[in-house]
């Protein structure tokens, strides 16, 4: 309860004017959470009850988030992928759990885009991955806030997959951070 409470006071902020980013630093972000189903130690969609709150309370009607955790955000995607005002995208590892996130997954109104990497690729397919697809289509989509999901930094990592998003870590932000040239609300660690 308490990350969902940090995602909507993180939203309030950032567009309210007091802050140019926030960052809440909980875990998880619930992006395994789908509507009808817990998944993934995920019982709320934290990020997502973010963002409808910026939809619902404040008015936007251009929402996106990034996801560049080891696993797929599938409840995420399943809460995006049909509605067009909101724009879903993930680089993770696959195959691995849950399964989904796979490149053809594109959303009913073309607002989803996944980089499934295998496992092992590294940090050029990584940067590919988010330079040349991910950047892009977020660019196209123009969001009025953006939201981030990230893996825990590299200090925390024990496990191969977990370096690998590790990495991501370090380097998404920049690449995205740079690139990115909207309010950044809610920069979720899982």
């Amino acid at each position: 309860m308490r990350a969902a409470g940090a995602a909507i006071e993180a939203t309030d902020l950032v567009i309210g004017g007091q802050v140019g980013t926030a960052f809440c630093s909980v875990r998880p972000p619930g992006h395994h959470a789908e509507r009808e189903a817990a998944m993934g130690f995920c019982f709320f969609n934290n990020v997502a009850v973010g963002i409808r709150h910026a939809l619902d309370v404040h008015g936007l009607t251009r929402v996106a988030l990034i996801d560049f955790d080891v696993h797929h955000g599938n409840g995420t995607q399943a809460y995006f992928e049909a509605d067009g005002g909101l724009f879903y995208a993930s680089s993770h590892q696959s195959p691995c759990y849950p399964g989904t996130g796979q490149e053809w997954e594109r959303g009913a109104a073309n607002n989803v885009v996944n980089a499934p990497l295998a496992p092992g690729s590294g940090s050029a397919a990584f940067r590919n991955a988010w330079a040349g697809v991910i950047i892009p289509a977020l660019d196209r989509f123009a969001p009025e806030l953006l939201m981030v999901i990230s893996p825990e930094p590299l200090s925390l990592a024990t496990r191969p997959a977990a370096r690998v998003c590790a990495f991501a870590w370090n380097a998404a932000f920049n690449v995205v951070m740079s690139a990115a040239s909207v309010p950044v609300a809610v920069k979720h660690r899982c």
